[in-house]
């Protein structure tokens, strides 16, 4: 390409003016250029530096010629810095490290350098050139990218752990040991919440006096920061215990670690809360978004498993009670059959064996002389008639006629009349129609509830009044049946099956079945109240 006519460049004046332009062009640019440069002798000295290098030590760059580099490495760096020093020398390639450097008066930053040592010239020094970057920032965010990693590592392994089936406590322990490595602090604890005593229990804890695991109580309230995270239902955080004013210290105990910040946040939620999952910090630390955020899911992590743990303990207990009662019910059945046979062998098979003797004489003194047959006789159909009284007693005791023909409500009006004719009881009764709502099961389960209910009254309370009250309101049945008698030691036996005795164990079952719960209300020397409450529409409807 030809250059314009008169451009001057031709000239040998313009090409030096032209040369100085680009000289000045080039200075500016060197000088204020985003990065450090520098030139050092073998041994560090700094030979000269651009402007920015020099911004970046915090001096000013008439004043660094002569300067050891070194001076501005903080001490565990200045042995990165020489053996870097020494093999840009002894390799001749371009070398890099990273140093964190205190400039004058100023915070201290990382910085990455990069060097290259300059050929060799005869009766010279070696001279090394070297480049000068704050990565600062960068290191920030590959540090918060390598802990947000190492958390979310946590967090996966601890699910894993959960899914696994791992034991409670030690799920507990490996949680807490993984968050403070993570977080790189030194005191730690997972507390559990006693209501009723409105205190914390240590289940698990790091950087404590040992020996208080499982032993230690800690108070409520605001007299720990683990209380005002329960009163406040959200993470707490800690960064100056000098100035805490919303409560009295983080926990008892823990001021003798010197324990300055910390943060505690719930396992669980407000109204199904676990505990506390807390950590401290013996220097200021000024506790991240992220740092929350992580230990709000390991103690999600915490309370799912505080909820499968609860689960499992429920089903355990379910099954040991599904034992309990199937033991109990084949041992009653085995028991309802002796009852049965005592009954046909004692009342029916006497009362057969006496009919036969009473037909026989009656045969030998139709044949000796008919005088005395006629008595005897009617004798013997007196007879037959207890022996038919008796079939049907044993027959309603096991399954009530009354209660399939005539419904409910006539069956447990004739079980009540039944109950206050042979035990001299006056029963006091408030129940209108329940049939049309009601399935026949569930009249059934109803109507052992009362039996069963009765018969403890009659045999156990020495109650001379009962009274019963069926009452529907909102779409339920209430079922209610108190007496005078004597009562019983309600503490003794409330929660415990073995010890209830069989009676109030299947009427709670039968209630259980109905969709209901049973409650008993013991009035010591004033009788008691049983009651429970059902749907109206449990089970298919009879036509």
């Amino acid at each position: 390409m030809k250059l314009p006519l008169n451009s001057g460049i031709d000239s040998p004046q313009n090409l030096s003016a032209n040369n100085r332009v680009l000289m000045e062009r080039y200075i500016q640019i060197y000088e204020n250029a985003p990065v450090g440069y520098f030139t050092l002798s073998d041994e560090g000295f700094i030979y000269e530096s651009n402007t920015t290098g020099a911004n970046l030590l915090n001096t000013r760059k008439r004043d660094l010629p002569g300067m050891q580099f070194i001076k501005f490495v903080l001490p565990e760096f200045k042995s990165v810095f020489l053996n870097h020093c020494k093999r840009v020398i002894e390799r001749g390639t371009r070398q890099t490290c990273d140093l964190k450097l205190l400039p004058c008066q100023n915070q201290c930053f990382f910085g990455r350098l990069e060097s290259v040592a300059e050929p060799e010239i005869a009766n010279k020094d070696r001279r090394i050139r070297t480049t000068l970057w704050d990565i600062t920032q960068r290191r920030r965010t590959e540090s918060a990218l390598e802990i947000s990693e190492s958390q979310q590592q946590v967090v996966t392994e601890l699910g894993r752990l959960a899914l696994a089936g791992e034991k409670f406590i030690s799920l507990l322990d490996k949680a807490l040991a993984s968050v403070l490595d993570t977080l790189r602090l030194e005191i730690g604890e997972v507390l559990e919440w006693l209501p009723d005593c409105g205190q914390f229990s240590i289940r698990s804890a790091r950087g404590w006096k040992k020996g208080l695991v499982g032993r230690k109580r800690i108070k409520g309230g605001t007299e720990s920061q683990s209380g005002f995270t329960l009163l406040s239902g959200k993470p707490v955080l800690v960064e100056a215990l000098q100035t805490e004013t919303r409560f009295k210290s983080p926990l008892p105990g823990l001021c003798n670690h010197c324990v300055v910040s910390g943060v505690s946040v719930l396992i669980g939620k407000p109204g199904k809360v676990f505990g506390i999952l807390g950590v401290h910090s013996s220097k200021t630390r000024k506790f991240k978004k992220n740092d929350i955020i992580f230990l709000q899911s390991v103690a999600h992590i915490l309370a799912s498993v505080v909820e499968q743990e609860t689960a499992r303990t429920v089903l355990k207990n379910s099954e040991k009670r599904l034992q309990f009662l199937s033991s109990h019910l084949l041992t009653a059945q085995e028991e309802e059959r002796k009852k049965v046979a005592y009954m046909l062998h004692d009342d029916l098979g006497q009362s057969l064996t006496l009919l036969k003797l009473q037909i026989s004489a009656i045969k030998m003194k139709i044949e000796k002389d008919g005088n005395g047959a006629k008595a005897d006789c009617r004798l013997a159909m007196e007879n037959i008639s207890k022996t038919i009284e008796t079939v049907r007693e044993i027959s309603h005791s096991l399954t009530p006629s009354v209660l399939k023909d005539l419904g409910l409500s006539v069956a447990l009006q004739c079980l009540f009349e039944d109950f206050s004719r042979y035990f001299n009881v006056h029963i006091q009764i408030d129940m209108g129609d329940m049939d049309k709502w009601l399935a026949q099961e569930s009249k059934i389960l109803i109507y052992r509830i009362f039996q069963e209910a009765f018969t403890n009254i009659v045999r156990h309370a020495k109650a001379d009044q009962i009274w019963v009250c069926v009452a529907k309101h909102n779409h339920r049945y209430r079922f209610d049946i108190q007496d005078n008698g004597t009562g019983f030691d309600l503490n003794g036996l409330q929660g415990n099956l073995k010890d209830s005795g069989m009676g109030l164990t299947a009427m709670n079952e039968r209630v259980r079945m109905l969709g209901g719960q049973l409650r008993i209300e013991n009035r010591r020397s004033r009788g008691t109240r049983l009651w429970f409450e059902i749907p109206d529409c449990h089970g298919e409807p009879e036509p």
